[in-house]
């Protein structure tokens, strides 16, 4: 039975994951083909991430205290909020400002969806079933390789419009993996609705002083991240490539998540969460030089083969340091302000990303790419401390990809 949970989740991971790449990944590339430049694709989608960042600790308060509304029943609605929007852009005309905000609707719902999936295991594991998380959320990356492969192929011979009929069909799919799940609300007592006891904001930065410095590190990690991620598309067109390259490129970095995502509980025990995290750091400035420096489609290919030691690496990192450096009152906030910092590294990255593509250039943007991850290691080897023995937390959907 457990072992069935674990398969049908997986399923829904996967098929969250391949919706997400054809609506936030793909979206440069569909977003070009309505005229829209660089730069206002990057203001598209922080406003898309602004959204979402407020909005997810809104809805998830509103699913924990509802007792009309199941989790699942609510990820149902946000997914049809989601779906509706595709087929409005397929058949309008291209008014910019109408496609803009409804795109900018589907990315937020993509965004709010992922602690409702996450959510779901949360469930089922406080059910007694033993879900393997890990394994779900690996099936996920394979899924988002796979679609980033096939996307990119059927992008070059059906055009851009067949992102939004993927991605429409993505969320059915989605819905009906959802619908699969019976979840029931559980009434709460009056203790339980309560607010949980919160430690004093005004001395937490105080407090974790080097913790606090150690997210700036992940602001400029992830503004580099998010430039080349958001921007592949022209980073690729720039050394001779089509956006089936982008999708083989995206898939190969897609696949190199999985070893440190399976192995990564082993490799923990050997090497403490902070130095891992200093190894990241090293590994993202090393992409960042190495996709400078790529002049063909093949090398990179083959700079993606570093998101193995970099990204795939922090995610898990991150998570078990939050739990080493956090008093058991301010684990949580820990893995937020991690999740806080990463988006804001999205959205400088993408707003800076677009205005030095359509103003400096391909390699001008890739220069501050290196800047960027060159200061985040710096950071990180300056305040990354290992602080006595700790365990993992294995509240679900604390990392993601």
């Amino acid at each position: 039975m457990e072992r069935k949970m674990t398969l049908k989740y997986a399923a829904l991971q996967g098929s969250y994951w391949m919706t997400f790449c054809s609506i936030v990944v793909y979206s440069s590339v569909f977003l070009l083909s309505r005229e829209f430049s660089a730069s206002q694709i990057g203001i598209l989608i922080a406003w898309a991430n602004i959204f979402s960042v407020v909005l997810q600790p809104i809805i998830a308060g509103f699913a924990d205290k509802s007792n009309k509304i199941t989790i699942q029943r609510l990820a149902v609605l946000i997914a049809l909020g989601g779906l509706a929007p595709l087929g409005i852009i397929l058949f309008i005309p291209n008014v910019k400002l109408v496609v803009a905000g409804l795109f900018i609707i589907v990315i937020t719902a993509v965004g709010i969806l992922m602690p409702l999936i996450n959510g779901i295991s949360v469930y089922y594991e406080n059910k007694g079933y033993n879900i393997n998380f890990g394994l779900a959320r690996g099936i996920g990356s394979l899924s988002f390789a796979v679609a980033s492969y096939i996307l990119g192929y059927l992008i070059k011979k059906q055009g851009e419009n067949i992102i939004l009929v993927a991605a429409m069909i993505l969320f059915a799919f989605m819905i009906l993996m959802l619908n699969m799940f019976k979840i029931k609300n559980v009434d709460s007592s009056p203790e339980q609705k309560k607010s949980p006891v919160k430690s004093k904001d005004k001395y937490f930065f105080q407090e974790y002083k080097m913790f606090s410095l150690l997210l700036l590190g992940v602001v400029f990690l992830f503004a580099f991240h998010n430039m080349i991620n958001t921007y592949l598309v022209q980073i690729i067109t720039h050394v001779g490539g089509d956006s089936k390259d982008m999708g083989i490129s995206l898939a190969i970095a897609a696949l190199c998540e999985l070893p440190a995502m399976f192995l990564f509980s082993k490799v923990v025990k050997k090497i403490s969460a902070d130095k891992l995290l200093k190894l990241s750091g090293i590994f993202f400035t090393i992409k960042s030089v190495a996709f400078y420096f790529a002049h063909s489609v093949v090398m990179i290919h083959l700079s993606q083969l570093l998101q193995v030691l970099s990204f795939a690496l922090y995610i898990p990192a991150s998570v078990y340091y939050a739990n080493q450096v956090m008093k058991e009152e301010d684990k949580i906030k820990g893995q937020a302000l991690f999740t806080a910092a990463l988006t804001a590294g999205g959205m400088v990255g993408n707003l800076l990303g677009g205005y030095l593509i359509d103003y400096k250039g391909v390699s001008t943007m890739l220069l501050w790419c290196i800047a960027f991850s060159t200061a985040g290691m710096i950071i990180f080897f300056f305040s990354a401390r290992k602080v006595g023995n700790y365990e993992l937390n294995e509240a679900k959907g604390e990392y993601i990809s």
